[in-house]
């Protein structure tokens, strides 16, 4: 009998002969022989799912020689032959799909190598399969608590991936997508552009999407608080605004306490007050380089935006309503247009009312007065594109045009209203102007005037819209007017707005909740501000009423907000507090956007709201 060979080329008769030998050894043509010897070698490269893994399999040792050697594999359910490299290894090619989905590392399988007696050696293998997008994380220390909206905000995002990462982007409240940038360090810079927000929306939702270099992508998402508040300051004396206008640099206040206030539009620093000899009356009007202001003594001044006095004039006579300033319009060749300053004032008994141009001359004040009005009663006049000046009054309505040295003859049109407060104007059709006007019981009457004949007269109106009172009997604020024709008024006694259609017909009516008393602003894109006595601000969708988003002062806002042409919404407290809010809105819109036309409260609808695709203030 044989003795079996502790290693292959032992002499044998069977295979039990070569059980000693190493495993899997066996007796062929009397020699022991041992099962066949190979390695995998494994790609470098990570396979997607999708993809194909390719395994060179090199035999060093099979019965038959290695040029006889055959491959397979088992991959879970999958299997698969080799083929064979002239000269070179086996090849299997497995299909990637084998691992689990959403994996991310190596994935096993097994690799069996045969002789051409059928013997065969199982081999260990694994690919790396990649069928997960890049880990994502927001570095929170680049999230803010809040943000002001409008501004930019750069979060920092990590972003990991086995194959390598591609590209990383995001979008904020499914907006536009943008790239977020590669840093040195291997992070990602997202600079957020928080004016991407819903205007109505509290946070910001930020969605990271990273794609790796295989095509997995993944997505994070973080999000930060929105603040409308740019900034708000407030007074020490406690003074409550009375009148609120924008210059370029500042939000200039008249109020109750013989103080002009200056606040700067960026942040809200306060300027050492003017103080005038009388507290101030009504609005504040803004020309860009001087303020002017009515006061409770009857004088008009104008006033620098550096605190100096430039002149103050006696209006000879009770000052009704507020300022209107206008650049008058001459047909003197190569004439400059100079600001000048319109008002009412109500004479002495009999004389009736007169409207007033106050001009600079020799660095002092020259007023021009129209005729008497006949008891039309104090007034806020109002300038039509054309240079016409409009007041509205009791059971009367008046217009007459200022060259810039004399009025023309009054005209006088008599109506059943008793209208208060200052009308608002918008162009009609062939040169003809729509005038707005209201009453003290929530009355809104719409009149059409034609244009005017060479003499510079027009016919009498026809009647737009005259309204019932549209609730109770409040006292109304003037009304404003949008670009598509509804006009907007406050009651404050009810706590309530109204838009109404051009044709008078409600188109909505909401509740505030408190009293209105300034008029609601206009703003581009559909939104309209108000403000309350419970300090609240709410913007409201024109077509709608709905409201978009609300902010509180804390304390009663009486004077009236302006609408920059920076988006920014300015306004002022009872208490003294100014404050700025982001609004939503790119500026003012319609042809009368607020109370005093606009945010210089001119009162002059000449100016233009809109240019192009800019904005004049």
């Amino acid at each position: 009998m044989l003795v079996a060979c502790p290693a292959p080329r032992g002499q044998c008769q069977a295979d039990a002969d070569c059980a000693a030998g190493p495993a899997g050894s066996f007796c062929a043509e009397g020699v022991c022989q041992g099962a066949p010897l190979a390695t995998v070698e494994l790609p470098l490269a990570t396979c997607a799912r999708t993809g194909t893994g390719l395994l060179r399999v090199h035999v060093t040792r099979a019965h038959g020689g290695p040029a006889a050697a055959t491959g397979r594999f088992e991959a879970g359910a999958l299997r698969g032959t080799s083929s064979q490299l002239a000269g070179g290894p086996l090849l299997l090619e497995v299909p990637c799909s084998f691992a689990a989905p959403g994996s991310e590392g190596p994935a096993a399988l097994s690799v069996f190598v045969a002789d051409d007696l059928g013997h065969e050696t199982k081999l260990p293998a694994a690919l790396l399969v990649d069928d997960r997008g890049p880990a994502l994380t927001v570095d929170p220390a680049s999230l803010p608590a809040s943000a002001l909206r409008g501004t930019k905000v750069a979060l920092r995002v990590t972003a990991s991936d086995l194959s390598g990462v591609a590209s990383v982007r995001f979008s904020v409240a499914g907006g536009p997508v943008h790239d977020a940038a590669a840093q040195a360090d291997g992070s990602y810079r997202a600079e957020v552009e928080t004016g991407e927000v819903a205007v109505s929306a509290e946070k910001a939702e930020v969605t990271f999407t990273g794609v790796d270099r295989l095509g997995n992508g993944a997505q994070a998402t973080t999000s930060f608080g929105l603040t409308r508040l740019k900034w708000k300051t407030q007074a020490a004396d406690g003074a409550a605004a009375v009148g609120l206008a924008l210059s370029l640099d500042a939000v200039i206040l008249s109020t109750a306490n013989q103080h002009l206030r200056l606040a700067a539009r960026p942040t809200g620093v306060l300027a050492p007050d003017f103080t005038s000899a009388s507290s101030f009356s009504g609005n504040v009007v803004v020309d860009g380089a001087y303020a002017y202001s009515a006061l409770r003594d009857g004088h008009v001044c104008k006033l620098g935006l550096d605190g100096s006095v430039r002149w103050c004039c006696d209006s000879s006579g009770p000052i009704g309503g507020s300022l209107a300033l206008g650049l008058f319009r001459t047909s003197v060749p190569g004439a400059s247009a100079v600001p000048t300053v319109f008002f009412t004032i109500s004479a002495s008994t009999g004389v009736g009312s007169r409207m007033v141009a106050a001009q600079e001359e020799s660095n002092t004040c020259v007023r021009h007065f129209t005729t008497p009005l006949s008891q039309l009663g104090l007034g806020t006049p109002s300038l039509a594109a054309d240079g016409t000046a409009w007041l509205a009054g009791h059971g009367l309505l008046a217009s007459a045009r200022f060259d810039g040295f004399a009025w023309s003859q009054p005209q006088i049109f008599t109506r059943s209203t008793f209208y208060e407060g200052q009308p608002a104007l918008a162009p009609a059709a062939g040169g003809g102007v729509r005038l707005v006007a209201g009453n003290g019981i929530g009355l809104l009457e719409s009149l059409l005037f034609p244009a005017a004949d060479g003499a510079g007269h027009r016919a009498d109106p026809a009647v737009g819209f005259s309204t019932t009172p549209v609730a109770g009997p409040p006292t109304s604020s003037a009304p404003v007017l949008a670009a598509d024709g509804t006009a907007l008024v406050s009651l404050p006694s009810a706590n309530t707005l109204v838009a109404l259609a051009p044709d008078g017909g409600v188109r909505w009516k909401v509740s505030l909740p408190a009293q209105n008393r300034p008029a609601p602003v206009l703003g581009q894109g559909g939104l309209v501000f108000a403000a309350a006595d419970d300090g609240s601000v709410t913007a409201l969708d024109l077509a709608t009423g709905g409201a978009v988003w609300s902010w509180s002062a804390g304390a009663p806002i009486g004077a009236p907000l302006a609408l920059g042409c920076d988006g920014v919404l300015y306004g002022a407290t009872d208490t003294g507090l100014v404050f700025a809010l982001v609004s939503g809105s790119t500026g003012p819109a319609g042809p009368w956007p607020r109370e005093g036309h606009d945010p210089r409260g001119t009162g002059d609808g000449s100016r233009t709201l809109e240019a192009g695709a800019g904005c004049a203030e």
